[in-house]
């Protein structure tokens, strides 16, 4: 293989500039406005993540009128996710103010879904969610408010024909709240969750580049955020960047 040299001294920013084909940066937020005292994931919508065993058709409910071609929230979603394969696809949505299938027919593991038109309010009017079709479990959310205008997903899974390498994470909690963080991951399609990374907050954020990346995450690695609080309620928010490299 001949040797491919970078632009700059930051091996990142030659990685977003695509100088090297064979590899990409993934960016994954996500925030859970309840954590309680039972352990839960660091998703919009809250709870645990039950992971399809198989590929299922989706829907996407909006909770307020005004998401609809004509309206002045959300007009159009984008979904992002990965088929049954793990190969990654696409599928973009016309809002209807309520539930409306979303043409997904193979969708497995859900990567990102994303306001792609909106009408004059500029973002989504209600909480927007994408769930397994008749009202089966949810895959994400947009939630209403925050400004983002994207799912807060947490989740990510590798894609068929990647290697992963979690380079930098991030966790922040607001002020008179604590919570215990542990980042985990399976080994591939097995189903088996490890503990990769465990941290613990007070009324703190923290964020650092890993000096060396963490374990290779295989193809078809599920990586998941889970929290617990001794407060009541308290606000989890995390941010993680992983490399992707072409096996």
């Amino acid at each position: 293989m001949t040797a491919v040299l970078g632009r700059t001294t930051d091996p990142y920013l030659d990685i977003a500039e695509g100088i090297y084909p064979d590899r990409r940066i993934v960016n994954v937020a996500g925030t859970n406005p309840l954590v309680g005292t039972v352990t839960e994931e660091v998703w919009d919508v809250g709870g645990t993540l039950v992971y399809p065993t198989a590929e299922e058709s989706w829907e996407l409910v909006s909770a307020d009128a005004n998401d609809t071609a004509a309206g002045t929230g959300a007009r159009e979603v984008t979904i992002g996710y990965l088929d049954g394969d793990y190969v990654e696809q696409q599928a973009v949505v016309a809002t209807n103010g309520g539930t409306v299938a979303t043409g997904i027919t193979d969708g497995f593991r859900l990567l990102k879904a994303r306001v792609t038109a909106v009408g004059s309010g500029a973002e989504n009017a209600g909480n927007i969610t994408i769930q397994a079709t008749g009202g089966g479990n949810p895959r994400g959310q947009i939630n209403a408010g925050d400004t983002s205008n994207e799912s807060q997903h947490g989740h990510y899974t590798i894609p068929a024909g990647k290697t992963g390498y979690l380079v930098f994470f991030y966790e922040e909690i607001n002020k008179n709240e604590d919570v215990r963080f542990n980042v985990r991951r399976t080994d591939g399609p097995n189903g088996i969750f490890r503990t990769l990374i465990t941290s613990s907050l007070y009324q703190d954020q923290f964020g650092s580049p890993l000096k060396a990346p963490a374990d290779p995450l295989p193809e078809k690695t599920d990586v998941k955020i889970e929290c617990v609080s001794s407060n009541s309620v308290a606000t989890a928010t995390i941010y993680y960047q992983l490399v992707l490299v072409d096996n």
